[in-house]
């Protein structure tokens, strides 16, 4: 079996990888040489785990691709145990969210240097890096140059759109939460305040009108007191006072328009 180029990343990330592969064989490295399972004429579904540690067995050089998904992934951070442990030439590519500060697990233990695919000079070392390990012919300065402004155009253009849909992302989920918290505040204001119109009912068939103080009794028994001050509790009865009321919806359109401020 030929010795290979590894490239370890979550799937989330092949689009990475694949433009990383686009680039290193845009500069003469053999195709057939890299290895990733994401990546079409890998044929590892069934037999990942085989394929992988056949694979890792006979790279030369091992990329990583790290970002918060690798990280939250057993099998990508069995990978890295594995090609931390083989000592062989290794290069790391960080995406933005990766920092040297927030390296944890094998890659932390290292000396390995993040490289960013927006930045020419580490593009340059990773392809050096790579051609020395294969024993690769180099490419022309014109050819090498051309493909690394055409990798950083395709993974800023990437890491962009990526950005812009973690965001996106990130307000649908607080929207999700509003929106499920405001559902349920309304819920709970909705069953206190028919508890507080039942209550009021009850005294207004007994009595067929209420005294201010008891009314402002009654409100106070109820739960939705919590919620009013009282100001509020001084205009709520003030609200029911003004006119004697039977046993109907008035009470009801009454407590609502009190709470909903139209009143």
């Amino acid at each position: 079996m030929n010795p290979c180029i590894f490239l370890s990343h979550r799937s989330t990330d092949k689009e990475i990888a694949d433009m990383l592969r686009d680039f290193l064989v845009g500069v003469g490295i053999p195709n057939e040489l890299i290895f990733c399972s994401s990546l079409p004429g890998n044929d590892v579904v069934q037999r990942i785990a085989l394929e992988v540690k056949k694979h890792l067995q006979n790279s030369v050089v091992n990329i990583c691709i790290l970002s918060h998904d690798y990280y939250e992934s057993a099998y990508c951070l069995n990978e890295a145990g594995i090609i931390w442990y083989q000592e062989k030439d290794t290069i790391i590519i960080a995406l933005p969210e990766i920092e040297s500060s927030n390296l944890y697990g094998f890659f932390s233990l290292t000396d390995n240097k993040l490289r960013r695919l927006d930045n020419t000079s580490d593009i340059a070392s990773i392809y050096d890096i790579v051609r020395c390990s294969i024993g690769a012919k180099q490419a022309s300065g014109a050819v090498t140059d051309g493909a690394i402004q055409k990798l950083i155009s395709r993974y800023t253009k990437y890491i962009d759109a990526r950005t812009v849909a973690m965001q996106n992302n990130a307000v649908e989920r607080k929207g999700g939460i509003d929106l499920l918290t405001a559902e349920k505040t309304e819920q709970i204001i909705g069953e206190e305040k028919q508890k507080f119109i039942e209550l009021i009912d009850q005294n207004l068939l007994k009595a067929k009108t209420l005294l201010p103080i008891t009314l402002k009794y009654a409100l106070r028994s109820s739960l939705i007191t919590k919620s009013l001050n009282e100001v509020h509790v001084d205009r709520f009865v003030s609200e029911f006072h003004i006119d004697r009321f039977d046993a109907n919806n008035q009470a009801a359109v009454k407590i609502s328009r009190m709470l909903s401020g139209q009143a």
